[in-house]
């Protein structure tokens, strides 16, 4: 006589179900947070000097993970009362259309818009700076080059990013042979271009130069060239990036949960998906300046536009209220706050918010948008 098989118990701990009471509280609490939500955006907010809110206070750069940055943060005016009264925001008229500007001797071609910022005059200064230093090396025989030669190995480099080999040397074997690049340089002759290749001056004696002061030209050049040849339109964003580099630099910067966590922090301003301009954060140190870093270098960014009648969007890492103060000086006119990845408002944020817009009275006309 055969047994009836026994069931199979699982050594996996089970989760024991959930009882009615406590999923009847959970749902209580979250209903509680979306009354609280409605009542903040509803009622008009009034703010006491003398708070016994149990809130920590935020730091102007609260949301910057550099941690050079936290030594420049600004002191939150003395806060003042909010008043019930609510007005429209009227903004003022603003016509300009965004538009590529080129030269009338530019072809709209990749080739032409690449010349518009690598421009000739920067070419004769790369020729310059590499026959200098194979000077300041002793190079003998005594290297040569021309605009022309750079121009060529230029579009080498170019062409060495496109088509990737594992090693230099097998652009010119036989078996992996490229059918561009032996045509414009000889493997010896691109090797000692590229060694004695520099945009600035060579380095003096007993001097260190980081990498950014060594494309120092490049650098300058690219802050004029990016506005000369685009009309922005009304909108513009300021926001930060990351560039890659693991170099020794005293601007580099770590910031851990981020694509790119090593490498220099950019802050940048852009209008219809083109770059206008760009700056490096420097360390800490690297700003003679009574505000903090994001102040002066945001400020820095925007004032080409100066009562131009735009508006700008930035997230909450720029909320500080003397920075919106300042801006609404430079503009007479508005600033706007945007949070283009959040979903939802939870009621810390709109305290937090809050919080800071009340820090001033003279903030009556930021716009916050949480889409």
């Amino acid at each position: 006589m055969s047994t009836p098989p026994q069931p199979r118990r699982s050594a996996r701990e089970r989760t024991p179900a959930q009882s009615f009471a406590a999923e009847l509280q959970y749902r209580q609490l979250q209903a509680a947070d979306q009354a609280l939500l409605r009542r903040l955006a509803r009622e008009p907010v009034r703010y006491d000097s003398t708070s016994d809110s149990d809130e920590t206070e935020l730091d102007e750069e609260e949301g910057s993970s550099s941690e050079e940055e936290v030594e420049n943060k600004e002191n939150i005016p003395p806060a003042t009362a909010w008043l019930p009264d609510t007005h429209d925001i009227t903004l003022p008229p603003c016509t300009a259309v965004a538009a590529v500007v080129l030269p009338r001797n530019r072809a709209r071609t990749e080739l032409g818009y690449f010349r518009c910022f690598i421009t000739d005059t920067l070419i004769d200064i790369f020729v310059t700076n590499t026959i200098a230093y194979s000077q300041s090396r002793h190079v003998t025989p005594p290297f040569e080059t021309d605009a022309a030669e750079i121009w060529r190995f230029i579009a080498a480099n170019i062409r060495m990013g496109i088509v990737g080999l594992p090693n230099l040397h097998m652009y010119w074997q036989a078996e992996y042979r490229d059918s561009y690049i032996p045509q414009l340089f000889s493997r010896d002759r691109f090797l000692l271009l590229q060694r004695n290749f520099h945009i600035a001056p060579p380095t003096p004696a007993g001097e260190r130069h980081t990498v950014v002061e060594k494309i120092a030209p490049l650098y300058r050049d690219c802050q004029t060239l990016f506005q000369t040849y685009f009309t922005p339109g009304r909108e513009f964003a300021v926001d930060e990036s990351m560039v890659l580099f693991k170099g020794r630099s005293p601007w580099k910067t770590v910031i851990k949960g981020k694509p790119t966590p090593v490498g220099y922090k950019m802050y940048t301003v852009a209008s219809n998906g083109y770059l206008l301009g760009f700056r490096i954060y420097r360390g800490k140190g690297g700003y003679d300046t009574p505000h903090s870093a994001i102040h002066h270098t945001v400020i820095d960014l925007v004032r080409p536009w100066a009562n131009c009648n735009r508006i700008l969007f930035f997230d909450n890492l720029y909320t500080s209220p003397r920075l919106c103060d300042h801006l609404q000086q430079m503009a007479s006119g508005r600033v706007a706050r945007a949070d283009a990845g959040a979903k939802t408002c939870h009621p810390t944020s709109v305290r937090r918010w809050m919080h800071w817009t009340r820090a001033s009275t003279r903030l009556g006309s930021v716009v916050s948008w949480a889409a």
